[in-house]
């Protein structure tokens, strides 16, 4: 007994004691963070757990042109970074006494460091705003495109649990994670506040500053292409290892991980390709609306024609009309002719994007071959798996079984999906998850199987397959390389108006 009470005592005492040279336990706060300035423009910061900008992005076109070749953001404390995004907003005349609303919406990883940072961006945005002699209002009630989106989808998911009680703040940043194509919405919504903010950060560091939808677009084509010609032949290295292996009677036991691998990494892969684009190509703000649509929108806003609600293009979209109503409310006194104005609105644009929907779903028809073409491969792989897992010495067959029986449910679960295709893009998202989980876990186990040098070996000859792809190589860095200055060229041309307006 007085062992025992020793030894907790010294426990004590080197716990106490490891605390003092850190001037103190939990003194550390982590200042992790997201904040969003809807100005229209609307720009997005990831903040680090020292309270430094980790990334920045332009979430909506302005927001890129805003942010175009701008210094003293990243890196930058939080309170640096928004003052001088409010100063640009002023100098090229986003924030103005017209429209002199800023939507800051604000979340944590840690929950009492939450007012702290909030507090910090609201006196940021007012000091900058004194500094230019312009009188700011903050709303942290979120923008109407933003506020109508989390209305729709809390009744669209009514009966999950996580619902109820789903803020303004942790919506908008699921919102941000969805729409980089990442993960789904709905997959966004379960995650925890500091995974969230971690996925954001490890985005932001990698989107280019010029990176307009034109240019996001063809980047995904052309991934596409240099993966269907490329990557997809790499796969098989892993296959023709355990192939050689086994005819030197090695890896037996083991022997399916390669073929298993490869079939799922190819439908993955391939399944990728064509979620990125055809999601990108039909995002549900980019469709031109009807006339019928249009005048229902018209006759909300109470507009004369339609002129205020057309974007760059001379289109009516969701999407234009979005900005145009969250400029007109959020610098609008509310009273109840606003809010009735607001669900009239809210109304002819939930009618617009239903129809809307129905017409994205039966374009699924356009990527139609394009899946097919993924199961049949996927499924001329299984039976080719099959059929080695009945030839095979019976000591080694039951491993080599339930993988298989897996593989097959899969690709049965493909097959069913394709025939709806009415829910075409709905379960896209969870089908291609699915493929990539059982990608990485079968590497995974192959990893573990294989010697370091065995390992090397096979890394080794996938590097060589890949440099000698140089054709492919020079293609795809050509259509890059186009798309950029078009980009670029697009983004200055704005910027410059910007600045003589």
């Amino acid at each position: 007994m007085k062992k025992k009470f020793v030894s907790a005592l010294i426990a004590g005492i080197l716990a106490v004691g490891a605390c003092i040279p850190l001037a103190g336990c939990g003194k550390n706060e982590d200042k992790s963070g997201y904040v969003s300035l809807d100005i229209n423009p609307s720009v997005e910061l990831v903040i680090d757990e020292n309270g430094l900008v980790a990334g920045v992005r332009g979430v909506n076109e302005d927001g890129i042109v805003l942010l175009y070749n701008e210094s003293g953001i990243k890196g930058e404390t939080v309170e640096n970074a928004v003052k001088k995004i409010v100063n640009i907003s002023i100098e090229e005349g986003y924030l103005s006494e017209g429209n002199h609303v800023v939507n800051v919406t604000v979340d944590a990883k840690d929950d009492k460091y939450l007012k702290k940072l909030t507090d910090n961006v609201h006196a940021s945005v007012k000091a900058s705003a004194d500094d230019k002699k312009l009188s700011v209002k903050i709303d942290a009630e979120g923008t109407y495109s933003l506020r109508r989106k989390l209305e729709e989808f809390k009744k669209a998911h009514a009966d999950k649990p996580y619902v109820k009680n789903l803020s303004l703040a942790k919506f908008k940043l699921a919102l941000s994670i969805s729409e980089t194509g990442e993960i789904s919405l709905e997959q966004a919504i379960e995650l925890e506040n500091d995974e969230l903010i971690d996925m954001l950060k490890e985005y932001d560091s990698k989107i280019e500053d010029f990176a307009i939808d034109a240019y996001e677009l063809a980047k995904k084509q052309a991934q596409a292409v240099f993966d269907k010609a490329v990557t997809l032949k790499t796969y098989g290295a892993y296959s023709d290892f355990y192939i050689k292996s086994v005819m030197t009677m090695n890896h037996i036991d083991t022997a399916y991980l390669g073929a298993v691998y490869q079939t799922y990494a190819s439908a993955a892969l391939m399944m990728e390709s064509v979620k990125n684009v055809a999601e990108f190509a039909n995002k549900v703000a980019d469709y031109p609306l009807s006339d019928e649509q249009i005048a229902a929108v018209v006759a909300a806003l109470k507009l004369e024609n339609s002129e205020p609600l057309k974007n760059g293009k001379g289109q009516v979209t969701v999407r234009s009309v979005e900005a145009y109503a969250d400029k007109l409310f959020k610098n609008s006194e509310i009273n109840q002719e606003i809010e009735n104005e607001m669900k009239e609105l809210s109304t002819a644009l939930a009618n617009a994007e239903s129809v809307i929907k129905e017409k994205v779903d039966e374009l699924a028809t356009k990527y139609k071959d394009q899946i097919a073409a993924v199961i049949e491969a996927a499924d001329y792989a299984y039976k080719s798996v099959e059929a080695i897992s009945k030839v095979i010495p019976e000591q080694y067959r039951a491993a080599f079984t339930a993988a298989v029986e897996d593989l097959n449910k899969t690709i049965e679960d493909l097959k069913a999906w394709a025939k709806e295709e009415k829910t075409f893009f709905d379960s896209l998202d969870k089908l291609t998850a699915r493929l990539e989980q059982q990608r990485d876990k079968y590497l995974g186990e192959i990893k573990k199987d294989l010697t370091e040098e065995e390992w090397n070996a096979v890394q080794q000859g996938i590097d060589a397959d890949i440099a000698k792809a140089t054709v492919y190589k020079k293609n795809y860095e050509s259509t890059l390389a186009k798309a950029e200055a078009e980009a670029k060229a697009y983004i200055e041309d704005l910027k410059n108006n910007r600045k003589q307006a």
